[in-house]
């Protein structure tokens, strides 16, 4: 079911001591740290972990984690965070939904460069410790804006596109790797273009681990690990686990991923966020590949609530040229599917590892209460475990 809809409040930030050691530029757009922008926000330029972590004031900001509920220990408001700018009204991206930003834009409440804003002032508050963004494009997004986005369901939404996948003509991407440094697009992915006609901002890419094979974010070209907002000394994740760590640190409300062995659903899970893998074939993987480890991988996002995934996936969701095969089309879209209740569904439930070897007695016991709580709502869950030579397969899948 989807997650109730967020108050849209706009949070107001009443700084009344300057810091005389800041430098600031004043724009109609807002105040930022002239310090930062010099090197986090030029061009489509990867943030380079010196001076990330040399910046004079980085040490300073403390991490927000996902909303609703609780926050993680330490969480400060964009307000309290010890910034010189006076009486800046800044959204704070945390407090939403990507559907209630768009929600707030077309109001009129805030304007998409303003979001933008938001999003790059987060980054230089909490990315030195986090490691989640590695490259940003303000001024094709900023020019994104400027000639007018088009109408969609997130017009003028901030968003993040992981550093493998997607591929863009004006952000570049590493791949995780020094061998592929600096990869170039010739034309736009048919994933980029669909996501574009949603209204959404592409501004940067997110870490992963080098060529994205992993379950922790850390590869040696982004001069350091991922970290997750909810505990730094853990990981957030991986393979998407940089989009994870943006998402649930308030920088965006949503951002892409891609998931063949759980590289969506892993740092969902760790980072408390929605992560949802599609069927195969569901979204366009062209027009650089047909698809991605032989249909094992598959384009997606990371989000905040299941009605933004939902809504996005419908936008994007169909064959491209070219595509080997396709998903047979939905009855209904996933977010028409949200505004009722399904049929009784015949779920089952594994309690250990494939090979049969025991989990995590934690883990265990919050699968168990989301099975109980699943036959509580009228579907049928059976205990069982897919029976398949597990151990050949990972042989052949590592060796």
């Amino acid at each position: 079911r989807p997650d109730p809809a967020p108050q849209l409040d706009v949070g107001w930030i009443d700084r009344t001591r300057p810091d005389p050691d800041q430098n600031h530029s004043r724009s109609r757009r807002g105040v930022v740290h002239r310090a930062k922008r010099q090197h986090l926000i030029s061009g489509a330029k990867t943030l380079i972990p010196d001076s990330l972590h040399n910046s004079p004031s980085s040490s300073r900001f403390t991490l927000e984690g996902p909303t609703r509920g609780r926050k993680p220990d330490g969480w400060k408001s964009l307000g309290q965070t010890g910034c010189a700018c006076q009486s800046l009204c800044m959204i704070d991206i945390h407090d939403h939904d990507m559907t209630a930003l768009a929600t707030l834009v077309a109001s009129g409440a805030v304007s998409p460069d303003e979001l933008l804003d938001a999003a790059l002032a987060r980054i230089g508050e909490v990315n030195g410790d986090l490691m989640a963004v590695v490259r940003v494009a303000e001024e094709s997004a900023r020019a994104r804006i400027l000639a007018k986005l088009p109408p969609g369901p997130f017009t003028g939404v901030p968003f993040l596109l992981k550093d493998m996948g997607c591929e863009a003509v004006d952000i570049p991407a590493d791949e995780g790797s020094r061998l592929m440094r600096n990869s170039h697009y010739p034309v736009d992915s048919h994933l980029y273009t669909r996501l574009l006609k949603t209204g959404l901002v592409p501004f940067g890419r997110t870490a992963i681990p080098e060529n994205a094979i992993g379950v922790a974010s850390e590869a040696r070209i982004y001069g350091g690990p991922a970290r997750n907002p909810w505990a730094r000394d853990h990981t957030p994740g991986g393979s998407s686990g940089g989009s994870a760590a943006a998402v649930a640190a308030g920088i965006v409300a949503g951002a892409h991923g891609s998931d063949g062995g759980g590289s969506i659903r892993i740092p969902a899970s760790c980072c408390n966020l929605f992560g949802f893998k599609p069927t195969r074939g569901r979204l366009p993987d062209g027009p650089y590949s047909g698809e991605g480890w032989g249909g094992l991988a598959i384009e997606g996002v990371l989000t905040k609530s299941v009605r933004d995934t939902a809504t996005l996936l419908d936008a994007v969701m169909g064959p491209d040229p070219g595509a080997p095969y396709h998903a047979p089309p939905l009855t209904q879209g996933l977010a028409a599917s949200l505004r009722s209740d399904p049929p009784p569904l015949r779920i089952a439930l594994c309690e250990t590892r494939l090979d049969g070897t025991p989990i995590d007695p934690g883990i265990a016991e919050i699968t168990q209460s989301a099975a109980r709580h699943l036959a509580n709502l009228g579907h049928h869950v059976d205990t069982a475990r897919p029976q398949a030579d597990h151990h050949g397969m990972m042989r052949a899948w590592c060796d």
